[in-house]
């Protein structure tokens, strides 16, 4: 499990464009959690 938090990266993140970002990160179907200050890796 990795955890990536975007505090900067994402000024005002939303959970919508984290969700996009984390899928490109992580891979399809390997996004454990999204939220507004970042997301965690499976």
């Amino acid at each position: 499990m990795k955890e990536i938090t975007l505090l900067g990266f994402v000024s005002g993140g939303s959970v919508k464009t984290n969700a996009i970002i984390a899928t490109e990160v992580c891979g399809e179907g390997n996004v454990q959690s999204v939220s507004n200050g970042g997301f965690v890796c499976k």
